[in-house]
């Protein structure tokens, strides 16, 4: 047996639920926090390689790059992220299949989309960050680019929706910290755009309520099944999905923390 380093754990994240292994021996941890605080979903993308991006939370929502478990073009190219290694799409056909997973269902309840992005002008349609639908693809909550600003969106009929844009374009190709919470006893929205608010008049038509349990989730697509598909153009890295509405100074803490830098 050679000796060396097999594990070194500095605690230096600043605010990410993962603890990374600096041995290089790739040994990662995610903070154990009772279950209260933790993402109930965290791709990191740092696989750099394969067909799955795996769910470093304690959930298990493992995601399929592409259309099927081997390769074929609706795969995204593992690149450079912000971190570690990011996902690449295409805006044609690429995108990540997560399934259908009850941990991620936010029913009645709060939640909070966070991702970092790197966005690539392309404004010949909406472009899909993230996506979850059930019985028919319009009912269905969403982030995506529209003309360039966040969209945060949400419908559960075709008379009850809420949603809300950043008031900044984020297209621009360059790395950016997008939040979105959601609050679902008062059909609530709140988009945050590196570290700070920054969001234009919420709309409201109806009562959003229940958002059903069954669906699919997709990262980088809208609308899979249906006509006029809405694909992400650029880079997407370290999307993490909480079941609560992370605080203002908790969403300044992750995006300061993705200024710091792991190797693994």
């Amino acid at each position: 047996m050679t000796r060396g380093l097999v594990g070194y754990w500095d605690f230096d994240e600043q605010g990410s639920p993962l603890v990374f292994d600096k041995s290089g021996q790739g040994n990662d941890g995610i903070i154990n926090d009772g279950g209260s605080g933790n993402p109930v979903s965290y791709w990191t993308f740092d696989e750099g390689t394969g067909q799955t991006a795996f769910d470093e939370s304690l959930n298990n929502n493992d995601g399929r790059l592409g259309s099927t478990t081997a390769v074929d073009a609706g795969d995204p190219a593992w690149v450079e992220g912000k971190y570690g290694s990011a996902l690449s799409f295409d805006g044609v056909n690429d995108y990540v299949d997560c399934g259908t997973r009850p941990s991620l269902e936010p029913g009645y309840g709060d939640y909070t989309i966070e991702a970092w992005i790197k966005a690539i002008q392309d404004r010949t349609s909406d472009r899909a960050i993230y996506y979850y639908y059930w019985g028919t693809v319009y009912n269905a909550l969403r982030i995506i680019l529209e003309n360039g600003a966040v969209r945060y969106y949400v419908r559960t009929a075709p008379t009850n929706a809420s949603w809300r844009d950043t008031l900044t374009a984020v297209d621009d190709n360059t790395w950016h910290h997008i939040v979105a919470t959601w609050k679902g006893d008062i059909d609530t929205i709140n988009l945050y755009l590196d570290g700070q608010e920054n969001q234009g008049a919420l709309t409201k038509a109806g009562t959003v309520g229940n958002i059903a349990s069954g669906g699919n989730y997709y990262i980088g697509v809208d609308k899979i099944g249906a006509g006029g598909r809405w694909y992400f153009n650029g880079l997407i890295d370290d999307v993490r999905i909480y079941n609560y509405a992370r605080t203002p100074a908790q969403i300044l803490q992750d995006y300061n923390a993705g200024f710091s830098t792991h190797f693994k």
